[in-house]
């Protein structure tokens, strides 16, 4: 990948060559704010992927932000914490409803948690990744989900109702032990 992005951005005389510009001239026709300026700027940041460990030893590494790797690892160890919710059982028992009352409630948190998040580096927003995928956190908002109700209240899920906008795209890529992989990529950018 390295090589591929050398030999995309290659300069001569000051200015970026080959594919990228191209691209740009590309992207400019059907009227991009993205400039040669801007790629002659531009820099990417290396930032430390999400990573978590669940109860069976396996470990999670996803996006850091402005991805929404913490979302997913926030997800998935709030149902790790159930111990009826593993295949096994739930094929035995059959327990759908349940399980899956329980994950739409998770997925409301997340939501909840996602407007909080902010392609940011500042020590604010790593702290509040670090609780996001907390064993404790995870617990506590198990606490918060009956089995036997919803709420009308946004504020229980920890939504923050007057964010009018939101401009961003998310992506999430899982690889299973036995090399399946899924990859989702999310945008609701005009």
């Amino acid at each position: 990948m390295v090589a591929s992005l050398e030999r995309n951005t290659r300069v001569k005389s000051g200015l970026p060559t080959g594919q990228v510009i191209l691209k740009v001239g590309a992207v400019a026709i059907i009227r991009s704010i993205i400039t040669e300026t801007d790629m002659k700027k531009y820099s990417p940041r290396d930032r430390e992927p999400i990573s978590k460990i669940f109860k069976n030893n396996v470990t999670l590494y996803s996006a850091s932000l402005p991805g929404s790797g913490a979302l997913l690892a926030f997800i998935l160890g709030v149902l790790d914490g159930y111990e009826d919710f593993n295949a096994e059982v739930w094929r035995k028992r059959g327990d759908t409803v349940k399980t899956l009352h329980r994950i739409i409630e998770i997925f409301k948190f997340a939501y909840g948690s996602r407007m909080v998040l902010e392609d940011s580096d500042s020590d604010d927003m790593k702290q509040f990744l670090e609780i996001l995928t907390s064993d404790e956190y995870a617990n506590r908002i198990r606490k918060l989900i009956d089995d036997e109700r919803t709420y009308d209240d946004l504020i229980h899920y920890g939504v923050n109702v007057t964010v009018l906008e939101d401009h961003g795209t998310a992506h999430v890529s899982i690889i299973a032990p036995n090399g399946d992989a899924v990859s989702v990529t999310s945008t609701i950018a005009a």
